[in-house]
């Protein structure tokens, strides 16, 4: 039996990075198991005799539907409960999926296959943010949730890395086993998560809940109370949603098809491309996932009291140009420095959950954080993906119909990016003068006037 660590909010240093390191590795081993079908969807088409449609509802639609279903009941539980057993439940349940996967003789039954994967993974993060957030003071939070949230932007790319390391291990075991490459794939990715799922209660404890400030007002985690928050303060939660979908939407709709420009266009074999775009893309966000907090704390220490969504708005008035000139640009480097400059100027993987643990009271952050996972993943896939082809078809028989969708999604996305950004900073402030009011009175004093502002 694994060691015992007691995790509260006086955790010792050791402890709450372990369980940073613990969640860290669940979350890349997550993006593996979501990615690996990109990798081997040829072999699985042919296999099973499913069209480039159905391929690809399964990585797209078929995954992200079921995550988003599955988002909020999860993350209810996670602000309700305790976290720990469902997020071994969860991963369990997703890896056990990805097995399952190796043994699907059609379309249905790896869609239903899929479905599991995202319903495990649905709680992974909510719930880590949520831990986080009770381990270290919020001073402290920066770093634990880059190293966690840098994941994303690595193993967007990096999880094909692996993946293909997987399957060269399953081709060679294949002669062996007599399953098909493909199918030991699955089994190998899956497996890791299994061995987890059952290590993880064993060596974590449930920390205890740390209130966040404000909580007093509303302590309760029921469903009553949630939606209350959210609409109490939707000029600042809907506008920042938006911005989390506009930017996910235009970025994963962009590297999707980055490849297929650089294959079309400049003549890069497809293997070639996905390489370039990694060695650029994988430094570019693990520096992203430590600049803007560090930006971020700078202008906290000179006094900008708001200095996250200060940060996170600069961030994207740096990405808007970009947005649109990278794939105009006319060479494969300006679109393979593009997709680098995107990710490393891209703040909102990093600065997003933490300003959801900033101001998210501390019972709910676990259904906010789903809600930005629903802005994120889902619009990402669901609408980037398809909406730039659909632009391309307004230049019907141009070779650079791509580049131009791809660019008029961008002047689209920046235009809602940063709007959304600035009117969630508007009501952020609106909402920090309203408490310190209610505070002042509370206490006796006066609260200032507002006359001349």
């Amino acid at each position: 039996m694994g060691k015992t660590i007691n995790m509260s909010a006086q955790s010792n240093f050791k402890s709450a990075w372990y369980c940073v390191g613990f969640f860290t590795i669940l979350y890349t081993l997550s993006f593996v198991d979501r990615y690996i079908l990109s990798l081997i969807a040829e072999p699985i088409s042919k296999d099973l005799g499913l069209s480039d449609q159905q391929i690809g509802f399964l990585l797209g639609a078929g995954f992200a539907i079921t995550y988003s279903i599955m988002g909020l009941p999860a993350a209810h539980l996670i602000d309700t409960t305790r976290r720990i057993p469902i997020v071994a439940a969860g991963v369990m349940l997703w890896s056990l999926s990805t097995i399952a996967s190796a043994f699907a003789v059609d379309f249905t039954t790896l869609a239903i296959c899929r479905a599991g994967i995202a319903a495990g993974e649905a709680v992974l993060t909510p719930a880590a943010i949520s831990l986080i957030a009770d381990l270290f003071p919020r001073e402290k939070r920066a770093t634990p949730v880059s190293v966690y949230s840098a994941t994303a932007g690595i193993m967007g790319t990096g999880a094909l890395v692996v993946g293909a390391a997987t399957l060269n291990l399953a081709s060679v075991l294949a002669p062996m086993t007599g399953i098909e490459p493909w199918r030991m794939t699955m089994i190998l990715v899956g497996l890791p998560g299994v061995f987890l799922s059952v290590l993880l209660p064993l060596t974590v404890r449930e920390p205890a809940r740390v209130l966040s400030e404000g909580d007093g007002q509303r302590n309760e985690a029921d469903l009553a109370s949630f939606l209350a928050e959210l609409r109490e303060n939707w000029r600042m939660y809907l506008p920042f949603y938006l911005a989390i979908g506009a930017a996910a939407m235009y970025i994963l709709g962009f590297l999707s098809w980055a490849p297929t420009i650089l294959v079309r266009l400049y003549g890069y074999e497809a293997s070639a491309a996905g390489y370039l775009l990694g060695l650029i893309g994988i430094p570019a966000a693990l520096a992203s996932a430590f600049f803007w907090p560090w930006i971020s704390n700078r202008l906290a220490a000179k006094g900008r009291e708001h200095a996250l969504l200060a940060t996170i708005l600069i961030s994207a008035l740096i990405l808007a140009p970009v947005f649109i000139i990278a794939p105009l640009a006319g060479s494969a480097i300006a679109v393979v420095l593009g997709v680098g400059f995107i990710k490393l100027a891209n703040g909102s993987g990093t600065l997003a959950p933490l300003i959801i643990q900033h101001y998210g009271p501390s019972q709910m952050r676990g259904r906010l954080m789903a809600i930005y996972t629903l802005s994120a993943s889902v619009v990402g896939l669901t609408g980037g993906a398809s909406l730039i082809p659909f632009f391309a078809s307004f230049w019907p028989n141009d070779p650079r119909a791509l580049i131009y969708g791809v660019s008029l999604l961008g002047v689209i996305a920046a235009v809602l990016i940063i709007l959304g950004y600035w009117l969630a900073g508007r009501a952020a402030v609106a909402k920090s003068g309203t408490l310190a009011k209610s505070t002042m009175v509370t206490e006796g004093r006066p609260a200032p006037s507002t006359a001349g502002r």
